[in-house]
Protein backbone atom coordinates (compact mmCIF):
# COMPACT_ATOMS: atom_id res chain seq x y z
CA UNK A 1 0.00 0.00 0.00
CA UNK A 2 1.23 3.45 -1.25
CA UNK A 3 1.99 5.53 2.28
CA UNK A 4 2.61 9.35 2.64
CA UNK A 5 5.40 10.04 5.22
CA UNK A 6 4.06 13.47 7.48
CA UNK A 7 7.26 15.19 7.10
CA UNK A 8 8.89 14.62 3.32
CA UNK A 9 6.06 13.87 1.45
CA UNK A 10 7.40 10.55 0.76
CA UNK A 11 5.17 7.56 -1.50
CA UNK A 12 6.14 3.98 -1.73
CA UNK A 13 8.81 1.67 0.10
CA UNK A 14 12.49 1.72 -0.15
CA UNK A 15 13.36 0.62 -3.46
CA UNK A 16 16.18 1.35 -6.31
CA UNK A 17 14.32 4.70 -7.95
CA UNK A 18 13.69 7.95 -6.25
CA UNK A 19 11.35 10.22 -8.10
CA UNK A 20 11.53 13.68 -6.80
CA UNK A 21 8.51 15.59 -7.65
CA UNK A 22 8.08 18.88 -8.80
CA UNK A 23 4.25 19.76 -8.91
CA UNK A 24 2.45 22.37 -11.42
CA UNK A 25 0.27 25.20 -9.91
CA UNK A 26 -2.62 23.36 -7.46
CA UNK A 27 -2.02 20.23 -5.35
CA UNK A 28 0.70 17.96 -6.03
CA UNK A 29 -0.69 14.83 -4.79
CA UNK A 30 -3.70 14.38 -7.16
CA UNK A 31 -1.28 15.17 -9.89
CA UNK A 32 0.71 12.26 -9.15
CA UNK A 33 -1.55 9.57 -8.88
CA UNK A 34 -1.89 8.91 -12.45
CA UNK A 35 1.34 7.63 -12.27
CA UNK A 36 1.37 4.89 -9.35
CA UNK A 37 1.00 1.50 -10.54
CA UNK A 38 -2.36 1.37 -9.29
CA UNK A 39 -3.47 4.26 -9.66
CA UNK A 40 -4.78 5.11 -5.95
CA UNK A 41 -2.84 6.82 -3.12
CA UNK A 42 -3.53 6.08 0.94
CA UNK A 43 -2.91 8.96 3.28
CA UNK A 44 -1.87 7.65 6.97
CA UNK A 45 -4.64 10.10 7.73
CA UNK A 46 -7.51 7.25 6.23
CA UNK A 47 -8.01 9.58 3.26
CA UNK A 48 -7.28 8.26 -0.68
CA UNK A 49 -6.95 9.72 -4.07
CA UNK A 50 -7.95 7.18 -6.85
CA UNK A 51 -7.57 7.81 -10.53
CA UNK A 52 -10.55 6.49 -13.09
CA UNK A 53 -7.97 6.44 -15.65
CA UNK A 54 -3.70 5.99 -15.06
CA UNK A 55 -0.78 5.61 -16.56
CA UNK A 56 1.13 2.72 -14.26
CA UNK A 57 4.81 3.81 -15.21
CA UNK A 58 5.72 4.16 -11.32
CA UNK A 59 5.49 0.60 -9.60
CA UNK A 60 4.41 0.29 -6.20
CA UNK A 61 8.30 -0.08 -4.84
CA UNK A 62 8.94 3.17 -6.21
CA UNK A 63 9.84 6.52 -3.62
CA UNK A 64 8.14 9.81 -5.17
CA UNK A 65 9.31 12.95 -2.88
CA UNK A 66 6.49 15.64 -3.58
CA UNK A 67 7.83 19.05 -3.27
CA UNK A 68 4.23 20.64 -3.58
CA UNK A 69 4.17 23.92 -4.26
CA UNK A 70 7.94 24.95 -3.63
CA UNK A 71 6.76 28.41 -2.32
CA UNK A 72 10.37 29.23 -0.57
CA UNK A 73 9.15 28.49 2.74
CA UNK A 74 9.46 25.49 5.14
CA UNK A 75 8.11 22.14 3.18
CA UNK A 76 4.14 20.99 4.12
CA UNK A 77 3.80 18.18 2.22
CA UNK A 78 1.19 16.78 1.43
CA UNK A 79 0.15 19.65 -0.65
CA UNK A 80 -3.14 18.90 -0.51
CA UNK A 81 -3.78 20.78 2.72
CA UNK A 82 -7.22 20.88 4.52
CA UNK A 83 -9.05 24.50 5.16
CA UNK A 84 -8.42 23.74 8.84
CA UNK A 85 -4.68 23.36 8.36
CA UNK A 86 -4.53 27.10 7.43
CA UNK A 87 -6.67 27.95 10.63
CA UNK A 88 -9.70 28.29 8.52
CA UNK A 89 -13.22 27.04 9.64
CA UNK A 90 -13.90 23.99 7.31
CA UNK A 91 -17.72 24.44 7.51
CA UNK A 92 -17.42 28.04 7.21
CA UNK A 93 -16.50 31.02 5.40
CA UNK A 94 -14.15 31.29 3.10
CA UNK A 95 -12.78 27.47 3.27
CA UNK A 96 -16.01 26.66 1.82
CA UNK A 97 -15.24 28.78 -1.67
CA UNK A 98 -11.47 27.80 -1.71
CA UNK A 99 -11.64 24.01 -0.75
CA UNK A 100 -14.31 21.94 -1.81
CA UNK A 101 -14.82 23.70 -5.34
CA UNK A 102 -11.74 23.63 -6.31
CA UNK A 103 -11.62 19.60 -5.31
CA UNK A 104 -14.18 18.81 -7.74
CA UNK A 105 -12.94 21.18 -10.63
CA UNK A 106 -9.28 18.75 -9.56
CA UNK A 107 -11.56 15.76 -10.06
CA UNK A 108 -13.40 17.03 -13.21
CA UNK A 109 -10.37 18.10 -14.89
CA UNK A 110 -8.22 15.08 -13.96
CA UNK A 111 -10.24 12.28 -12.81
CA UNK A 112 -8.81 11.49 -9.95
CA UNK A 113 -11.45 11.91 -6.58
CA UNK A 114 -10.44 12.74 -3.33
CA UNK A 115 -12.24 12.62 0.15
CA UNK A 116 -9.89 15.82 0.94
CA UNK A 117 -10.37 19.16 0.63
CA UNK A 118 -7.83 21.01 -1.49
CA UNK A 119 -6.63 24.48 -1.55
CA UNK A 120 -6.19 25.82 -5.40
CA UNK A 121 -5.52 29.37 -6.09
CA UNK A 122 -2.06 31.06 -6.45
CA UNK A 123 -1.17 31.61 -3.04
CA UNK A 124 0.74 35.30 -3.08
CA UNK A 125 4.35 34.32 -2.25
CA UNK A 126 4.50 32.06 -5.48
CA UNK A 127 6.90 33.51 -8.15
CA UNK A 128 5.58 31.05 -10.55
CA UNK A 129 9.11 28.73 -11.01
CA UNK A 130 11.25 32.17 -10.06
CA UNK A 131 14.41 32.90 -7.65
CA UNK A 132 12.47 31.75 -4.23
CA UNK A 133 10.83 28.85 -5.71
CA UNK A 134 14.11 27.09 -7.49
CA UNK A 135 15.96 27.86 -4.05
CA UNK A 136 13.54 25.91 -2.01
CA UNK A 137 13.25 23.44 -4.35
CA UNK A 138 16.77 22.90 -4.72
CA UNK A 139 17.11 22.55 -0.76
CA UNK A 140 14.37 20.30 -1.09
CA UNK A 141 16.18 18.25 -4.28
CA UNK A 142 19.65 18.20 -2.37
CA UNK A 143 17.53 16.48 1.21
CA UNK A 144 16.27 13.86 -1.59
CA UNK A 145 20.14 13.24 -3.00
CA UNK A 146 21.28 12.63 0.31
CA UNK A 147 18.58 10.05 0.82
CA UNK A 148 19.16 8.33 -2.44
CA UNK A 149 22.47 8.57 -1.40
CA UNK A 150 21.90 6.38 1.43
CA UNK A 151 19.78 4.05 -0.15
CA UNK A 152 22.04 3.30 -3.23
CA UNK A 153 18.87 4.51 -5.09
CA UNK A 154 18.79 5.93 -8.75
CA UNK A 155 17.42 9.53 -8.89
CA UNK A 156 14.45 10.92 -11.06
CA UNK A 157 13.64 14.84 -11.35
CA UNK A 158 10.08 14.94 -12.74
CA UNK A 159 8.13 18.13 -13.50
CA UNK A 160 5.05 18.74 -14.62
CA UNK A 161 4.00 22.32 -16.21
CA UNK A 162 5.08 24.76 -13.91
CA UNK A 163 7.17 22.30 -12.45
CA UNK A 164 8.99 21.55 -15.12
CA UNK A 165 10.29 24.74 -15.22
CA UNK A 166 11.55 24.29 -11.63
CA UNK A 167 13.40 20.93 -12.22
CA UNK A 168 15.09 21.75 -15.16
CA UNK A 169 16.49 25.11 -12.89
CA UNK A 170 17.60 22.65 -9.70
CA UNK A 171 19.17 19.81 -12.40
CA UNK A 172 21.53 23.14 -13.29
CA UNK A 173 21.83 24.63 -9.89
CA UNK A 174 22.91 20.92 -8.45
CA UNK A 175 26.96 20.54 -8.15
CA UNK A 176 28.18 18.52 -10.57
CA UNK A 177 28.55 14.99 -8.15
CA UNK A 178 25.30 15.82 -7.43
CA UNK A 179 24.56 15.74 -10.88
CA UNK A 180 25.78 12.27 -11.52
CA UNK A 181 23.30 11.05 -9.26
CA UNK A 182 20.52 11.99 -11.18
CA UNK A 183 19.48 9.00 -13.86
CA UNK A 184 16.72 11.20 -16.27
CA UNK A 185 15.27 14.89 -16.14
CA UNK A 186 12.20 14.13 -16.88
CA UNK A 187 10.22 17.19 -18.00
CA UNK A 188 5.99 16.95 -19.18
CA UNK A 189 3.92 20.26 -20.36
CA UNK A 190 6.99 21.90 -20.68
CA UNK A 191 7.84 25.52 -21.41
CA UNK A 192 10.94 28.24 -22.09
CA UNK A 193 9.14 31.62 -21.21
CA UNK A 194 6.28 32.19 -18.66
CA UNK A 195 5.70 35.25 -20.56
CA UNK A 196 5.11 33.36 -23.70
CA UNK A 197 2.66 30.55 -21.89
CA UNK A 198 0.36 34.08 -21.23
CA UNK A 199 0.60 35.08 -24.52
CA UNK A 200 -0.47 31.75 -26.23
CA UNK A 201 -2.98 31.41 -23.34
CA UNK A 202 -4.92 34.04 -23.41
CA UNK A 203 -6.65 35.73 -26.10
CA UNK A 204 -7.13 38.02 -27.28
CA UNK A 205 -4.07 40.07 -26.91
CA UNK A 206 -5.55 43.03 -24.69
CA UNK A 207 -6.62 39.91 -22.18
CA UNK A 208 -2.82 38.08 -22.06
CA UNK A 209 -1.63 42.07 -21.19
CA UNK A 210 -4.00 42.46 -18.56
CA UNK A 211 -3.02 38.99 -17.21
CA UNK A 212 0.69 39.82 -17.26
CA UNK A 213 0.11 43.28 -15.51
CA UNK A 214 -1.68 41.79 -12.73
CA UNK A 215 0.03 38.82 -12.17
CA UNK A 216 3.03 40.84 -10.56
CA UNK A 217 0.56 42.38 -8.44
CA UNK A 218 -1.08 39.22 -6.70
CA UNK A 219 2.07 36.88 -6.96
CA UNK A 220 5.67 37.32 -6.85
CA UNK A 221 6.11 36.64 -10.23
CA UNK A 222 8.54 39.10 -12.20
CA UNK A 223 8.41 39.31 -16.12
CA UNK A 224 11.89 40.15 -16.52
CA UNK A 225 12.59 36.36 -14.92
CA UNK A 226 9.96 34.64 -17.36
CA UNK A 227 12.67 32.90 -19.28
CA UNK A 228 13.61 29.75 -17.88
CA UNK A 229 16.85 28.74 -19.46
CA UNK A 230 18.86 32.20 -20.37
CA UNK A 231 22.80 32.09 -21.90
CA UNK A 232 23.79 33.41 -18.40
CA UNK A 233 21.92 30.33 -16.53
CA UNK A 234 23.63 28.00 -19.30
CA UNK A 235 26.48 26.09 -18.45
CA UNK A 236 29.56 26.12 -20.82
CA UNK A 237 29.99 22.74 -21.79
CA UNK A 238 26.92 20.22 -22.89
CA UNK A 239 25.11 18.50 -20.06
CA UNK A 240 25.38 14.88 -20.44
CA UNK A 241 22.50 13.55 -18.50
CA UNK A 242 19.06 11.97 -19.99
CA UNK A 243 16.39 14.31 -20.55
CA UNK A 244 12.47 13.44 -21.67
CA UNK A 245 10.56 16.14 -22.71
CA UNK A 246 6.74 15.33 -23.32
CA UNK A 247 4.06 17.64 -25.13
CA UNK A 248 0.98 17.60 -26.65
CA UNK A 249 -0.09 19.00 -29.93
CA UNK A 250 -3.49 19.09 -27.68
CA UNK A 251 -2.78 21.34 -24.85
CA UNK A 252 -3.67 24.34 -24.82
CA UNK A 253 -2.51 25.68 -21.74
CA UNK A 254 1.45 25.12 -22.59
CA UNK A 255 0.96 24.95 -26.31
CA UNK A 256 3.26 22.75 -28.26
CA UNK A 257 5.45 25.54 -29.57
CA UNK A 258 6.07 26.63 -26.22
CA UNK A 259 7.56 22.95 -25.57
CA UNK A 260 8.94 22.87 -29.15
CA UNK A 261 11.32 26.42 -28.07
CA UNK A 262 12.14 24.42 -24.82
CA UNK A 263 13.23 21.49 -26.88
CA UNK A 264 15.33 23.55 -28.95
CA UNK A 265 16.93 25.49 -26.15
CA UNK A 266 17.64 22.24 -24.64
CA UNK A 267 19.45 21.07 -27.79
CA UNK A 268 22.18 24.18 -27.28
CA UNK A 269 22.71 22.43 -23.27
CA UNK A 270 22.47 19.34 -23.09
CA UNK A 271 24.02 16.48 -25.17
CA UNK A 272 21.47 16.00 -28.21
CA UNK A 273 22.16 12.28 -28.41
CA UNK A 274 20.64 12.30 -24.80
CA UNK A 275 17.61 14.55 -25.17
CA UNK A 276 14.49 12.80 -26.20
CA UNK A 277 11.60 14.53 -26.91
CA UNK A 278 7.52 12.77 -27.49
CA UNK A 279 4.83 14.79 -29.05
CA UNK A 280 1.26 12.99 -28.16
CA UNK A 281 -1.54 14.23 -30.00
CA UNK A 282 -4.76 14.46 -28.60
CA UNK A 283 -4.27 14.88 -24.34
CA UNK A 284 -5.05 17.76 -23.03
CA UNK A 285 -2.51 19.92 -20.35
CA UNK A 286 -3.45 18.38 -16.93
CA UNK A 287 -4.09 14.74 -18.45
CA UNK A 288 -1.10 14.04 -20.63
CA UNK A 289 -1.47 10.39 -18.26
CA UNK A 290 -4.87 9.68 -18.95
CA UNK A 291 -6.73 11.69 -22.04
CA UNK A 292 -6.18 9.40 -24.64
CA UNK A 293 -5.09 5.10 -25.29
CA UNK A 294 -2.82 5.91 -28.39
CA UNK A 295 -0.85 8.39 -26.25
CA UNK A 296 -0.60 6.34 -23.13
CA UNK A 297 1.03 3.73 -24.98
CA UNK A 298 3.30 6.47 -26.70
CA UNK A 299 3.68 7.93 -23.14
CA UNK A 300 4.84 4.28 -21.82
CA UNK A 301 7.13 3.65 -24.25
CA UNK A 302 9.36 6.64 -23.84
CA UNK A 303 9.35 6.10 -20.19
CA UNK A 304 10.65 2.07 -20.71
CA UNK A 305 13.72 3.59 -22.41
CA UNK A 306 14.35 4.80 -19.32
CA UNK A 307 13.73 1.70 -17.29
CA UNK A 308 10.62 2.84 -15.76
CA UNK A 309 7.19 1.51 -15.94
CA UNK A 310 5.93 -2.39 -16.88
CA UNK A 311 8.67 -4.27 -19.29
Amino acid sequence: MMTTSPDLGLVGAKTGTLVIYFAGLGGSLPQVVPYLAHGRLDLPSGHSLTARRYLPVLPPDTEVWLDGKADGRQAQPPDLLRADQLGLDPKGWPAYVLSRPYAWFTEYKTGVHSDLDAIGPIPWWCDVAQTAEVAHAVEFARRGLAHARRQGQRVVLFGRSRGSAVALQVYLALAPEEQLMVHLLWLEGAFLDSAHVIETRFHPRAVADAVAAVLPLVTRWQPSKSRVLSPSSAPTTLVQVPVLVVGSAADTVVTVDNTRDLVDALGKVFDPTHLHYVELERSAHSTYATDDEGDRKRYADALRRYGLGQQ
